[in-house]
């Protein structure tokens, strides 16, 4: 029973145009402004490795959690001459390090220590318009003023037990959404979103998403 509600809530449809690969960032400085470099590389049957490098002016990168709509993007997937040493990498996308704003921190909140990315050069599933992406300024960290304690740890630990919302949050984002006529663009959804990222930085920032506030703002009738 176990694995069929697994299967029923859970499972994931494959994207035959789409990868989901680890960041890192160019430090050679070749690639532009809203260019990225992919290129993947698969044993086949045979035994032989085959390398293919992703070509496209409108591909989608993206991020989950993804509830804020400009958390999807477009970029310019590129090649790079042979001479780079970006040349030497692959099944990984790599961004460019120009331009006044990362392309990363525009995916819901993303870096560089790990996360994981989703390409898709799906034309079905390429957006006409691409959305600002968010710009959530970083909930400050408690100041306890004084230095932290083992006993604060403990507390913290059972605080968060106690007080992560982001579950709760993203289903709400997900009724709404659908319910909507504008879906993730409505303004509930917005708000919702920004609630999100604010539960999401709950483990680094030590302050809860208040749910008197989800409550009193959000009904589901």
């Amino acid at each position: 029973m176990s694995n069929l509600r697994s299967l029923k809530y859970r499972a994931r449809i494959p994207i035959e145009k789409g990868y989901v690969l680890y960041g890192i960032m160019d430090e050679t400085n070749t690639l532009k402004e809203g260019e990225v470099y992919i290129a993947t590389e698969e044993v086949k049957e045979s035994g032989l490795r085959e390398r293919t490098i992703l070509l496209g002016d409108r591909v989608v990168v993206t991020r989950a959690p993804a509830l804020h709509p400009g958390d999807v993007q477009i970029v310019s997937a590129v090649n790079v001459p042979d001479e780079s040493l970006l040349r030497d990498l692959h099944n990984c996308i790599v961004f460019s390090q120009q331009g006044a704003r990362d392309l990363p921190s525009q995916l819901s909140g993303g870096d560089l220590d790990g996360d994981m990315f989703h390409i898709i050069y799906d034309p079905r599933l390429v957006p006409d318009l691409p959305v600002m992406p968010a710009d959530y300024a970083p909930t400050p960290p408690r100041d306890l003023g004084r230095p932290v304690e083992v006993d604060d740890i403990v507390d913290f630990f059972i605080e968060f037990m106690n007080m992560d919302r982001l579950g709760q949050i993203s289903n709400m984002h997900k009724i709404r959404a659908d319910r909507k006529p504008l879906g993730t663009r409505d303004s509930d959804c917005i708000t919702i979103a920004k609630l999100a990222s604010d539960a999401v930085d709950f483990s680094k920032s030590g302050v809860p998403v208040s749910y008197t506030r989800l409550v009193s703002t959000f009904e589901y009738s």
